[in-house]
């Protein structure tokens, strides 16, 4: 759908090629950073889990089975506008967890809800902490994510964790579709304390974060994701992530289907493919005019349908998931792919609009291809068709009956050559259903019917009526129509069958010279070993 066709660009199509090879793959989307459910205390009772810090927040709140809860002013994407058919909304079961959340080693004061494993924190917290501007449309139940602007929020939430504690509580799916910059991510969210709570792993690989879980501390840390430059385009760098998407996409599939003394050399020649199509995408972007990396609402919805046509398409954003991360490739890192891919094949699409191929390359191709546009040798032609086979059950009638229907056959023959008309005969004896949708007779050329009833009308003249022809399908009276000689086409007849396919090879060219061109003006620098 968003594919460029040039050189190095068909690169481009290895994700999607590496997924289709993982099809039947599955994953629950698990981390490493996500420790194992926390159990309850050593009584076996639910205690409360949070308790707001009076020397640091304007309010205090107590979380407890004993406690007459306050509930907070609710953030607005989680309050909808009444509906006149609401869906019953089921309860599901939470627990509020103990873990501490550090990024870039400061502690963040936030609640973790745990669900079958995951961790939850509430978005309003996340975007304060990440330092970004969420916009919640209650209409659409849509929440949007804007990394371009800074957070509005005046601070997060503070809170105290007890050790040991554990509080099981009821949360509520969540009803809002989140995006990052317009583009949907899939979260899966909760309802809790009038707060969407979506899964803190996702959210920090959308900002290339990592996650690890320090279980000696029962921390989980979030740094920044190491992502070395490895290159630079005339100054602009190239980073290490944007190489790993296409080389781990393909490099399994090499290494499984390529012998053993030459995968060395085909790993080399893969690295050096995935560092070319990166150094393109920078010289496609370089020289992209900033109007034509503008996306306007139809782009991100077209882009977002493709995005949700693949999810769908690997049975949910779990299998998904877990397809993507057997090449090291998170969600967000295809959605991204996706849209630089769009963007890219928007602008190209754009620069080769108006160019065609030319009177002379038809011309060229024609003479070069001349033996392909050759108009076979054709023939028309009626029969009478006996069947030998029972429709039914798809085997050949009892010896029997095969020799009734020839004494018939013979009989209908004879009356043919005794002057009855072909016509009468074929409707009130023929048994081909499709005869009667062809009542002018069947058009072929060679290797279209049966051999020995093609081998007996190429051997007859035109009003010729056959002897009986035997074929698997029983017996046959043919009588040839019209015949038509082999002809070698002209180009006036076929200029424009084999003018679009001469097109494209021609815009194809041009980008291929353009990309050259740009790359042998710039300054390409590879810091890879």
């Amino acid at each position: 759908m968003f594919r460029k066709k040039v050189s190095c660009l068909l690169l481009a199509a290895i994700c999607s090629l590496s997924l289709a090879s993982n099809m039947s793959a599955s994953g629950d989307g698990s981390s490493a950073a996500e420790p194992k459910p926390t159990v309850l205390n050593s009584n076996g009772q639910t205690v409360t889990g949070d308790v707001y810090d009076t020397n640091k927040s304007v309010q205090e709140e107590v979380y407890s089975t004993n406690t007459v809860v306050v509930t907070p002013v609710k953030d607005v994407e989680t309050s909808p506008e009444p509906s006149p058919t609401p869906k019953p909304i089921v309860d599901e079961i939470g627990s509020i967890t103990n873990i501490s959340v550090v990024m870039d080693n400061k502690p963040l004061n936030i609640r973790t809800i745990q669900v079958n494993g995951r961790y939850y924190a509430a978005i309003s917290d996340l975007a304060y902490y990440l330092n970004v501007y969420y916009k919640a449309d209650v209409k659409t139940k849509t929440v949007n994510i804007d990394r371009t602007k800074k957070t509005t929020l005046k601070g997060a939430e503070k809170f105290i964790k007890k050790t040991g504690s554990l509080e099981l509580v009821k949360i509520q799916p969540g009803q809002y579709n989140f995006k990052m910059d317009n583009l949907d991510t899939l979260l899966e969210s909760y309802i809790y304390m009038g707060k969407s709570y979506v899964p803190i792993r996702y959210v920090m690989e959308m900002f290339d974060k990592k996650i690890e879980y320090i279980s000696a501390k029962n921390i989980i840390s979030i740094s920044k994701m190491d992502n070395p430059v490895i290159g630079t385009v005339n100054g602009v760098p190239l980073y290490k992530n944007e190489y790993d998407f296409f080389y781990n996409s393909q490099s399994k599939s090499v290494t499984q289907s390529t012998p053993k003394e030459n995968l060395a050399s085909e790993l080399k020649n893969l690295k050096q493919k995935a560092f070319d199509y990166i150094v393109e995408e920078a010289l496609i972007k370089i020289n992209m005019p900033k109007s034509q990396s503008e996306l306007k609402a139809g782009d991100y919805e077209e882009i977002n349908t493709y995005i949700n046509r693949m999810v769908s398409g690997y049975g949910g954003i779990e299998k998904f998931r877990g397809v993507l991360s057997e090449d090291k490739v998170s969600f967000y890192q295809f959605v991204q792919y996706v849209k630089s891919n769009y963007v890219s094949s928007k602008y190209l699409n754009a620069l080769v609009e108006n160019v065609k191929s030319s009177d002379e390359q038809l011309q060229k191709y024609y003479e070069d291809n001349k033996k392909s546009f050759v108009q076979p040798e054709t023939i028309k032609a009626k029969h009478i068709l006996f069947m030998t086979r029972d429709q039914a059950t798809g085997e050949d009638y009892p010896k029997e009956k095969m020799e009734e229907i020839e004494k018939k056959a013979k009989e209908v023959l004879k009356s043919i050559r005794d002057g009855a008309d072909f016509d009468d005969l074929m409707d009130k004896h023929g048994e081909d259903p499709g005869a009667r949708q062809m009542p002018e007779g069947y058009t072929f050329s060679r290797g279209e019917m049966v051999k020995e009833f093609e081998d007996s009308a190429f051997s007859m003249k035109v009003g010729e009526v056959s002897e009986l022809v035997k074929t698997v399908w029983g017996y046959h009276i043919i009588k040839v129509i019209e015949k038509t000689p082999e002809k070698q086409l002209l180009l006036s007849d076929i200029k424009e069958d084999i003018r679009p396919d001469l097109d494209e090879k021609a815009k194809n060219d041009y980008l291929v010279d353009l990309l050259a061109k740009w790359k042998k003006a710039s300054n390409v620098k590879n810091n890879m070993k």
